[in-house]
């Protein structure tokens, strides 16, 4: 099984999420960008990763 660098999958996550906060602002989506904004922020906030 291969080893996966810590960080890795968060940072995947981030660039898909970028990815997907560009492509809702080139077509006005601006429901769909706050949420991506407001998942980003989440999981970037002062305190760290949203965990459950």
């Amino acid at each position: 099984m291969q080893q996966v660098q810590p960080g890795t999958t968060r940072d995947d996550g981030v660039h898909v999420l970028d990815k997907a906060a560009t492509t809702a602002a080139r077509f006005g989506l601006s429901h769909q960008l706050a949420g991506i904004e407001h998942i980003k922020a989440m999981s970037t906030g002062p305190s760290g990763p949203f965990s459950r």
